[in-house]
């Protein structure tokens, strides 16, 4: 059963594309992400406990998302996500993301930037991501599972749309060495048991992309 308020973002997120294909429109994956609920999938995901999340936050590469809901026309490269501490306690989001078909465009203004804000529970990898003229989450919809927070992470959500459960691995390093490719998948079967690993794919990252310069 979708709830009220579910029910109205996904109405609003439907006058933006009504076949919530996101493959056009990016910020409409982000801001489904952020708005909706994480409820039990069928399996459990823990977050990470002593969870620091000054040294979470900085820069990282998107380096595999899931191919069937993230930008699902995969015609998004370059993909970055920044989080910024702020004063309050919260973190400021800022996704950003090129076009794969345009990977030589110098002007950093040409990325499509995805800005927005996040609250975490102190000292766990359990936060709550919400994007302007959307409501808050009422559930963690960002569930950092691992991260050495020096080489990789790995981000899982849960959507109540479909029970489709999420995986993202984040870098922070623009190219991503085989070997921590390797220990990260093993990391993703270890915590997300049962996940498809062929539900991920490698977007574009390296000498061609235009990144932003933090």
């Amino acid at each position: 059963m979708i709830n009220n308020k579910l029910a109205s973002v996904l109405m609003s997120l439907a006058a933006q594309d009504s076949s919530l294909n996101f493959g056009a429109n990016p910020a409409s994956y982000y801001q489904y992400l952020a708005a909706t609920p994480a409820p039990y999938c069928g399996v459990d995901v823990a977050p990470m406990e002593n969870f620091d999340l000054e040294r979470y936050t900085g820069t990282w590469f998107i380096q595999k998302p899931n191919k069937d809901v993230f930008w699902q026309n995969r015609n998004w490269a370059c993909s970055e996500a920044r989080y910024n501490a702020q004063p309050d306690g919260t973190i400021e989001v800022i996704n950003s993301s090129q076009l794969d078909g345009d990977l030589k465009q110098t002007n950093l203004e040409e990325r499509t930037y995805f800005p927005g804000s996040a609250r975490c529970d102190p000292g766990l990898g359990q936060c709550y991501v919400s994007f302007p003229g959307l409501p808050a989450p009422e559930y963690s919809n960002y569930i950092v599972a691992y991260t050495d927070y020096d080489n990789y992470a790995i981000v899982y959500s849960c959507q109540e749309r479909d029970l489709k459960k999420l995986v993202a691995v984040l870098s922070r390093d623009a190219s991503f060495d085989f070997r921590l490719h390797d220990e990260a998948m093993q990391k993703v079967t270890e915590l997300v048991p049962g996940y498809d690993l062929d539900r991920l794919y490698a977007p574009y990252q390296g000498d061609k992309c235009t990144y932003a310069n933090w």
